[in-house]
């Protein structure tokens, strides 16, 4: 019972943290996440799934009050820290999402909180393309969180994604960048809404830096495919472990239909100075 008790506040908290950590400002606006998917251990899942609408409800609320807080810093914020600069104004996502469900990998402990968050802006013209946002914190028995960062060089490239979220953009800023369903314990840098046939960690985009040219690797069990061809297996499974072979990359083109199990469609554009 007292699991009942506490975790509905330790879900809130972890997730107020996810919100402050994911924060990205920008020159003239800072983006916030516009979608929270909470992962709960099952038997944790299950003592509170009665109330889950509800508490989706309030978690909504405390992150309004929070962004309004950010907004407006109260006097003695700025009494306490004179030199720190003020954050832009924050652009939240028009439609905030919050999905709380089990955790699906079963890699969460009894008490912790795995909350993964997404920056996922309206798309607009490719050659100003929104970047996606991707972290993970685990809050409760064993801490574990993925650091963020910002002031990143512009984007060489965008990815257009389409998946059972919709369509939207991502700007390639993280060197590689690897694309998934991701999860507690997977980190991926564009996390898909798609079933089970999407793994994940799916695939992993490189740029060479001496070059400048994007290669694609396949991490996956039900195959990467460009341009209809399908990739070479980059890893293999021995004794029920994953493990990743030398090689196996192929060189993405201008242009580059990226498909996914057959689950999730991927066009790949570089960005032109």
């Amino acid at each position: 019972m007292s699991g009942r008790r506490t975790l509905p506040r330790s879900i809130a908290r972890a997730v107020l943290a996810n919100l402050h950590e994911s924060l990205v400002p920008m020159i003239y606006s800072t983006a916030a996440p516009g979608s929270y998917v909470i992962y709960l251990h099952r038997d944790d899942f299950a003592e509170i799934e009665g109330i889950v609408p509800a508490l989706s409800g309030q978690i909504n609320r405390a992150l309004d009050e929070a962004l309004a807080r950010l907004e407006q810093p109260r006097w003695w914020d700025r009494v306490l820290h004179p030199a720190r600069d003020r954050m832009p104004p924050i652009e939240a996502a028009p439609h905030r999402s919050i999905d709380i469900m089990p955790d699906p990998n079963n890699e969460l402990e009894r008490g912790e909180v795995g909350v993964h968050s997404e920056l996922r802006l309206p798309a607009g013209d490719d050659s100003a393309a929104p970047a996606v946002r991707v972290t993970m914190t685990t809050a409760g028995a064993a801490d574990r969180d993925v650091p963020t960062s910002v002031g990143r060089p512009p984007a060489a490239a965008v990815l257009t994604v389409e998946d059972m979220g919709g369509r939207y953009t991502h700007a390639l800023l993280d060197n590689p960048t690897v694309v998934g369903r991701g999860g507690p314990g997977s980190y991926v840098h564009v996390r898909l809404r798609a079933d089970d046939a999407v793994s994940k960690e799916h695939c992993r985009i490189r740029r060479d830096d001496a070059s400048g040219e994007f290669f694609i690797k396949d991490l996956s069990r039900n195959g990467t495919s460009v341009n209809g061809a399908r990739l070479p297996a980059g890893v293999d499974y021995e004794d029920g472990e994953k493990r990743e072979l030398n090689g196996c990359e192929v060189r993405l083109q201008d242009g580059a239909s990226i498909g996914l199990a057959e689950a999730v469609s991927i066009e790949f554009r570089r960005v032109r100075p």
